[in-house]
């Protein structure tokens, strides 16, 4: 094991930054003590980048998050920040002058820059993580297990705003403003019945409702609501997909879609359908719980695959080993 104080860079894609993360690896190399990972120097050509980027998250010993105009907004960066947070690994916050620290990290110490300055404030970070290396590698990443109880804890601490926010995404009344009485009467009856458990009458009424106002997403999400309540969970797929193509930032379907493919097992799906919902409301407590809680479970699954190669290869040097004697 590297003597190294090893940092994962979390930082966006864009090019309005490339110059800033240049720099950062630049003024890097000179300091012996310190290593700097970043996903686009590490090219692994055919490797799934969840799977490179949660490897080097257990890796690394901490994280230094690039909150720039376009890193503070970005999905990939939020969804680093928070499976760091999870790890237990102390996060660098790097701000850009005009933007604020939100979300998980919301109170934590940063350091502000801005593009004249950032050769002063990426010495000064160099600095403190040169001088504080043994205490920052000490305390390095969790095991999974303590990863599961942390998880615990932080859903605790969100259980209110998410429980209202989950309140919101159950009550399917997404109507247009603009609706003649009949129209509105359909739309509301169908809410009404699918309230009450009445599911196949609540269907057709939507099913009508559409006919005469094909291009309102609120009636498909309703649709999705009340499929997924029956466990149709393709037909509720469908439906929010639907209300997606006409409304791209509905984030409520975008989100159901990610907790119905959750419960279907379908980690990757799930995944990529909050991160969308975190691209529009970076800060949605519900969305970042629940990728909070993928990235733990990814993290699991990586440890028990490292350990069953591990008896793979140990069985193997025993078989050569007895074939040796005989």
């Amino acid at each position: 094991m590297s003597d190294k104080l090893k940092i994962f860079l979390s930082h966006s894609s864009s090019d309005e930054d490339k110059g800033l993360i240049d720099g950062i690896a630049a003024l890097a190399i000179a300091r012996k003590d310190l290593e700097v990972w970043i996903a686009e120097r590490d090219f692994k050509p055919g490797c799934i980048i969840i799977d490179k980027v949660n490897e080097a998250l257990r890796e690394c010993d901490c994280v230094w998050a690039l909150l720039t105009h376009k890193g503070n907004d970005s999905s990939f960066v939020n969804n680093e920040i928070g499976a760091a947070t999870i790890l237990g690994m102390q996060i660098i916050p790097m701000l850009e002058e005009g933007e604020e620290l939100k979300g998980i990290i919301g109170g934590s110490e940063y350091v502000r820059f801005d593009r004249t300055g950032q050769v002063v404030k990426i010495l000064d970070i160099l600095t403190f993580l040169e001088v504080n290396a043994k205490e920052i590698k000490r305390k390095g990443p969790r095991s999974s297990n303590d990863m599961v109880k942390a998880l615990k804890l932080r859903i605790a601490e969100l259980e209110k705003e998410t429980t209202a926010i989950r309140k919101s995404r159950e009550d399917p009344r997404f109507a247009s403003s603009s609706l003649d009485t009949k129209d509105k009467q359909l739309f509301d009856l169908g809410f009404q019945f699918g309230s009450q458990g009445h599911y196949v009458a609540a269907e057709a009424l939507f099913l009508g409702y559409l006919k005469k106002q094909p291009e309102d997403p609120g009636a498909y999400y309703n649709l999705g609501v009340i499929h997924g309540r029956q466990g149709m969970v393709d037909d509720a797929i469908n439906a929010y997909k639907k209300a997606i193509q006409i409304k791209p930032d509905f984030a409520e379907a975008y989100y159901n879609i990610g907790t119905i493919q959750l419960k279907e097992g379908k980690i990757d799906a799930a995944f990529i359908a909050l991160q969308e919902v975190i691209r529009i409301y970076p800060d949605d407590p519900g969305a970042n719980i629940l990728l909070l809680y993928i990235n733990t479970e990814k993290a699991k699954q990586q440890e028990s695959s490292e350990y069953q190669k591990r008896v793979l290869i140990k069985l193997e040097q025993k078989k050569q080993r007895s074939s040796k004697i005989t």
